[in-house]
């Protein structure tokens, strides 16, 4: 595992389920790459329930695996749904540091 490089993936516009297995194939991609990934959703419009949890799978699976996959910065309509859904920052990855 070459965790000495971090890829950056930035998603951007509305994450609804029109657009999750777009996001689902692109976080596929960069688990098969065998990295830790900074994600940045700042760019991030609006976002559905279904999209969040993808995004809490994608840190739990990065670590299961020994990996970071880290929420570097988030918009505040990812914050907002995910506080809605009890979703901590910890389990987007917002506070995870890079080892």
């Amino acid at each position: 595992m070459n965790t000495a490089f971090h890829s950056l993936v930035r998603v951007e516009g509305d994450l609804s389920i029109c657009r999750l297995a777009e996001l689902r194939d692109r976080f596929l991609a960069e688990m098969a790459a065998d990295h830790d990934v900074d994600l940045d959703l700042t760019g991030v419009t609006s976002v559905d329930s279904l999209a969040i949890q993808l995004v809490v799978a994608a840190v739990r699976t990065a670590a299961r695996s020994g990996r970071c996959w880290r929420t570097v910065a988030a918009s505040e309509p990812v914050l907002s749904r995910a506080t809605l859904l009890g979703v901590a920052a910890a389990d987007l990855g917002l506070s995870v540091p890079h080892p």
